[in-house]
């Protein structure tokens, strides 16, 4: 059969009208030669019922062994490229492993999964991995529409290595082990991922898309190395230019404070890297502008927005097919009342009180003291470490202290952790709305920012005094890791209750022992019929291999 050819699209500006703007990238000076990682992709099986998990795992390589990114994006697309599902993930030692919810209101149809990290979006969708999805909704009549055919295609027999069970039948709610032979010792396995999911749902995992278009080599995006990022363009509203140099501030605006500085590039750009978290955090970013030009702040959109067109399969199930879609859809709908495999909980956060700086050198609580009706008098007439003085008939915050570098640099004022670049606008606000200020009155180095020192103000509403904050600021709205990566199991182990998985078993990252064997174990479910064992491997010079053993289970 003919490979499916997939059309590409050359990126086109994107412009929102709302508090998130994304934009065209400014080329970085890398060469094209430096992008070097690789994402290989397994999944548990390939076929789900709307409103199930898909399970899978993905391993990074690179040429030199030179890891970079530790962030995955995970998409499911459908075939206008739409994106229906998307999630980050964290990369530890080379590996990522989580679970993308396929929508309960979905289409049955086929669907595409694709991983990628940012640095590899410099070579557009071409470089990224892929799967083919097909879902079914029995819960809906209508189908995605579609025109081109695919034929299954099976998985190869073993040539590596071989899957050995050792029991010949096998019963429902049974332990079942099974072991992985070596054919080939001479080949360096990486890491394996196995699942024990229904015959039917193994086809087409070996798919992979042929791209028609080469993307160009130019470097857009840096690697994230050390978790996710943030970047995007500063732009002088009138000429549509990038404006370089000009300090950008970025607050974490949640209970785990956290404040960060850049300065724009030559071409207006900046770049942040995110603190640890899970879900979605309000940021404010803002410009600390030292020109008279209206600015806005475009932010760039954190995942692949390459317009791509894939295959509009034609869906269809035949007669085994459409028996094992209603087994799976049974114990899918069973599952949503006892569930065994995939219930998860949220693990609690501990919010960090603190502020980004840790404890503050001075504090100044409010309440203490008499009612003083300017925040100038606060800082002059009360003991601290910060005062109030004038240059050129315009004031100004001077922290004091011994560091001679609190003389040379300005320091950080900030309004509940947002900088406000404006002292007349800060003492602007009246004391009753502060709880309370707090001075450090050491020099503050962030990113590759230096303020000499840091004055703090607290307000009682957590409302920023009732100032307004910077024009040039924008709050945006940003994901972070999928809770899913800190979510535990919570395995309900009642045996009068139903067991209606579907993957009876899913090991996304094992390692050979030393004797190069694998021994593993599953206990079956309540459905009987037909299910197979898949194995995949990736070798270390980025060969994939597959073996699959088939098996019945019976009443």
């Amino acid at each position: 059969m003919a490979p499916l050819i997939i059309i590409m699209q050359k990126i086109k500006p994107i412009t929102i009208s709302l508090l998130l703007t994304l934009i065209a990238l400014a080329p970085l000076n890398v060469l094209p030669d430096e992008i070097t990682e690789k994402v290989y992709l397994s999944c548990d099986r390939s076929v789900y019922i709307a409103g199930e998990s898909i399970a899978f795992f993905a391993h990074l390589t690179s040429v030199n062994n030179q890891q970079l990114s530790k962030v995955l994006y995970v998409e499911l697309l459908d075939a206008t490229g739409k994106q229906i599902e998307g999630i980050k993930t964290p990369v530890d030692s080379s590996s990522s492993s989580g679970q993308l919810v396929v929508p309960a209101d979905l289409l049955s149809g086929y669907y595409y999964l694709r991983a990628y990290t940012k640095w590899m979006r410099n070579q557009g969708p071409g470089s990224y991995a892929w799967k083919l999805i097909k879902v079914i909704n029995p819960t809906r009549n209508e189908t995605m529409t579609g025109t081109n055919t695919l034929e299954p295609q099976n998985l190869a027999e073993p040539k590596a290595f071989i899957i050995q069970l050792q029991k010949k039948e096998i019963i429902t709610r049974e332990n079942v082990v099974f072991e992985v032979d070596m054919i080939r010792n001479d080949l360096d396995i990486v890491s394996f991922s196995f699942s024990v999911v229904p015959e039917e749902a193994v086809q087409s995992l070996l798919w992979q898309p042929v791209f028609s278009d080469s993307i160009s080599t130019t470097i857009y995006y840096m690697p994230e190395t050390k978790g996710i990022s943030l970047s995007g363009q500063l732009v002088d509203e009138e000429t549509g230019e990038g404006v370089p140099s000009q300090h950008i501030n970025l607050t974490v605006v949640d209970q785990n404070k956290e404040f960060m500085a850049r300065q724009t590039d030559e071409n207006g750009r900046f770049f942040f890297a995110l603190p640890d978290g899970i879900g979605e955090r309000d940021l404010f970013i803002c410009a600390q502008l030292a020109t008279d030009k209206k600015t806005v702040v475009h932010i760039d959109k954190d995942f692949c927005s390459i317009d791509v067109k894939l295959p509009a399969l034609y869906f269809e199930l035949d007669s085994v097919a459409r028996a094992s879609a209603l087994k799976m859809a049974v114990n899918h709908q069973v599952d949503g009342f006892f569930p065994v495999s995939g219930k998860t909980e949220l693990l609690p956060i501990s919010p960090d009180e603190r502020a980004f700086y840790g404890k503050p050198t001075h504090v100044v609580d409010i309440d203490r003291y008499v009612q003083l009706p300017t925040l100038e008098e606060y800082f002059n007439e009360l003991p601290g470490m910060a005062r109030v003085r004038k240059r050129n008939g315009s004031r100004y915050f001077k922290v004091l202290g011994t560091n001679g570098a609190l003389a040379i640099y300005d320091p950080l004022v900030m309004i509940d952790l947002v900088a406000i670049d404006d002292p007349e606008k800060v003492l602007s606000v009246a004391p009753q709305q502060i709880e309370r200020i707090e001075i450090v009155n050491e020099p503050y180095i962030k990113g590759d920012l230096t303020y000499g020192g840091i004055i703090s103000l607290i307000s009682r509403k957590g409302d920023f005094g009732g100032i307004d904050l910077p024009s040039s600021g924008i709050f945006v709205a940003y994901e972070l890791f999928d809770p899913a990566t800190k979510q535990q199991k919570v395995i309900n182990s009642n045996a009068d209750n139903p067991d209606p998985r579907n993957t009876i078993g899913w090991w996304p990252n094992v390692t050979l022992n030393p004797e190069k064997k694998i021994s593993l174990s599953f206990k079956t479910g309540d459905t009987s019929g037909n299910f197979a064992i898949v194995a995949t491997a990736i070798l270390s010079n980025g060969e994939i291999a597959y073996a699959v053993k088939r098996f019945n289970i019976k009443d």
